[in-house]
């Protein structure tokens, strides 16, 4: 019997903003513990944004997202995907952060289906939702984040990375 839609929350496991992406997810995108997979890692989506520089990340992600897809028979997933400002494992400006997580829903269905664990090629139907974690105050991540929607561009220039 298949499942109907999974959702899989994957951010970062700084341990300064962990607490406030829990707060977020369960109390502005509504989810509680029980109704999703969470994955925390290091670098949070930014490691789906950039495979290739964070390889065994990406992999370890890709890896739990196919593993649980397919023990709980499930094809179609929604996936929030949240990076956050002044991430110590990918570095990024703010603008760059968010200009790579609109790589996350490519790279997410093209190794997605090919998941170690996934053990078949299977279709997956992925809908994905992109967030970005700015300081309340600026410089200070005591006082936390808020989270802003960053908007899906279809259609894009390729990513220059800033001072380069």
């Amino acid at each position: 019997m298949q499942s109907d839609v999974a959702t899989i929350v994957v951010f970062c496991q700084d341990p300064r903003f962990i607490n406030e992406h829990v707060r977020f997810v369960e109390g502005d995108i509504g989810l509680e513990s029980d109704e999703h997979l969470t994955i925390s890692v290091l670098g949070g989506a930014g490691v789906l944004a950039e495979p290739d520089l964070f390889e065994s990340e990406a992999t370890s992600v890709i890896n739990q997202m196919s593993f649980w897809l397919k023990e709980h028979n499930i094809v179609r997933y929604r996936l929030h995907a949240i990076s956050h400002e002044d991430c110590l494992r990918t570095r990024r400006s703010a603008d760059d952060a968010k200009a790579y997580l609109q790589e996350v829903p490519a790279n997410v269905r093209l190794y997605l289906p090919r998941g170690r664990e996934c053990g078949y090629e299977v279709e997956y139907e992925g809908e994905f939702h992109l967030w970005y974690g700015v300081m309340k105050t600026p410089g200070n991540p005591q006082n936390g984040l808020r989270f802003e929607p960053v908007a899906l561009v279809e259609k894009r220039d390729p990513i220059t990375v800033s001072g380069t």
